[in-house]
């Protein structure tokens, strides 16, 4: 049996089979590995050996990524999407081959033999209850360390700063994929400990997504900015009544202006834009209900303490200066794992309290209201000048003619760095649109 502090991967699309797995393993005392269900057998190999997982529960379409990686684990249990679906369902739907074999496992077998053993005694501010991986853009994925104090104290937060949901009689859309840090608390723990119903969803069908969402009642719905600029120019969007849902969040990246006033003509819904770290168990911002500023991420949690910090000298700014966001409170993480060196860097003690430093830009207003501008490498020095990347893709997205754009710094030992953008035009715009322009434009 899976012992106290073993730590077992969750290798799942949304399902009921991830929801049962999850308060298995807490119940347990054991650590909670999600993995993306992307993720090819090299990715899965790292975070599998990085973490020291002992048990793997696997989609049946996943089973041979699991074997490619060879990582060995004590067993792997394995489980289809046709389990829990409807029985006229799940007569049609698409199996795969059971996988045989000495340490595998039935999932339905194994709940039909549940043992009784004890439950172990879990000290919730030191015993670990998940371990999900971030970053990976220049370097390997580090692994978080959220202690089951960690994320009942960001699902309290969150239920504390919605009074207006009622227990018992919310319906969440639970469309985000739950192996995320955003999914697991934002949807998942909110919602269990709420009392709500999670309407679930393992793919991102808009069109079922829409109609289901209609038919069901959903009042609460999470998304991301990508998501939601697709949505609102999606032809069934307007089958759901969004002005009657109590809560419409996005989360996981900046919400562009285009994406936000768009939405909102649509359907006339604002959106509620917030922020978080899977180091912060998932939030730290959000926008009130009941005074959502756009362009804003809105205000602290209830006990999350927000500064802000010069970025070179760590000296606290004042009102209305860009700096480095520092984050402190009882959802931040007790540290990543196996790495001395990043927990150095990213942690700090002023004035006796601890701090994560999120190599976030952020600046705060007169109201409270917290303004993202970039990262702290997305920072760059042109001729000594401060020069934020994200406004200059702000201002490349407002021609009417872009449809996207990024911009980067390029190294240059005459000016320190310059600023280059790439640009996507929209269709009608090809044959019409010149470079000069843009910059003419600039």
């Amino acid at each position: 049996g899976v012992q106290k502090g073993e730590r077992v991967a969750l290798y799942l699309v949304n399902s009921p089979q991830f929801v049962i797995s999850y308060f298995g393993i807490l119940r347990a005392g054991a650590v909670v590995v999600p993995v993306s269900p992307l993720y090819s057998s090299p990715e899965l190999a790292f975070q599998l050996s990085d973490s020291g997982t002992s048990y793997v529960v696997c989609q049946d379409l996943l089973y041979g990524n699991v074997e490619r990686a060879e990582v060995q684990v004590k067993a792997t249990i394995v489980t289809g999407a046709h389990e829990y679906l409807p029985p006229l369902k799940g007569v049609f739907a698409k199996k795969t081959p059971s996988p045989e074999g000495p340490g595998v496992h039935p999932f339905q077998k194994l709940l039909r033999g549940r043992s009784a053993a004890a439950t172990p005694t879990v000290n919730p501010d030191t015993d670990l209850a998940v371990l999900p991986y971030t970053g990976g853009t220049s370097a390997q994925p580090k692994g978080v360390r959220l202690t089951h104090a960690n994320l009942v104290a960001c699902a309290t937060q969150l239920r504390a700063f919605f009074p207006n949901l009622s227990e018992g009689g919310e319906v969440v859309a639970a469309a985000l994929p739950m192996y995320h840090i955003y999914g697991q608390v934002g949807v998942l723990l909110m919602g269990i400990t709420l009392g709500a119903t999670l309407v679930m969803f393992t793919s991102l069908d808009l069109g079922q997504i829409l109609s289901t969402m209609d038919r069901q009642g959903v009042s609460v719905f999470y998304g991301v900015p990508a998501l939601y600029e697709v949505l609102r120019n999606h032809a069934k969007t307007t089958w759901v009544n969004w002005k009657k849902m109590k809560l419409v969040v996005s989360g996981a990246d900046s919400l562009p202006e285009t994406t936000a006033s768009g939405w909102e003509e649509r359907t006339g819904k604002a959106i509620m834009e917030g922020f978080g770290m899977t180091e912060t168990a998932g939030v730290s911002h959000v926008n009130p209900a009941h005074r959502i500023k756009r362009g804003s991420f809105g205000v602290p949690l209830p006990n999350v303490d927000a500064a802000i910090a010069d970025p070179d000298s760590g000296e606290f700014l004042p009102i209305g200066e860009v700096g480095e966001l520092l984050l402190s409170g009882p959802n931040i993480t007790a540290g990543y794992w196996k790495r001395d060196e990043d927990n150095k860097r990213a942690f700090t003690e002023v004035g006796g309290r601890r701090w994560l430093k999120t190599g976030d830009l952020v600046r705060m207003d007169d109201e409270g209201y917290f303004h993202y501008y970039a990262r702290t490498k997305d920072l760059i020095k042109y001729r000594g000048f401060s020069v934020f990347l994200r406004e200059i893709e702000e201002v490349l997205t407002q021609h009417p003619l872009v449809k996207a754009a990024g911009v980067i710094g390029i190294k240059d030992p005459k000016v320190g760095e310059y600023p280059m953008a790439y640009v996507v035009l929209r269709p009608e715009a090809r044959g019409r649109v010149t470079e000069s322009d843009i910059r003419e434009y600039l």
